[in-house]
């Protein structure tokens, strides 16, 4: 994903450590609600909780940190500046 990111952070005149930011915040939040995640899926059968629970448990504090993620990139990407 990082090979993407990175000219796509270019094109858009963005820091790479804003893309490098943005690619930390949002794939742990997608491990923890993904259903294609066999972590996820594997402790949910172990734990034999249903995944529409664990959603029900598990969006309200994604998007909590979704929210905070997004006001972090926002001053990041008003704050970098490209070093070149």
């Amino acid at each position: 994903t990082m090979p993407i990111m990175a000219p796509l952070a270019d094109l858009l005149g963005l820091p790479r450590e804003s893309a490098v930011l943005a690619f930390q915040t949002g794939a742990p939040i997608m491990d923890l609600l993904s259903p294609t995640s066999g972590a996820l899926l594997a402790m949910l059968v172990a734990a034999r909780l249903p995944l529409t629970r664990w959603l029900r448990f598990a969006v309200p504090g994604a998007a909590l940190v979704i929210a905070v993620g997004v006001c972090g990139l926002v001053v990041a990407a008003g704050l970098g500046t490209s070093g070149r």
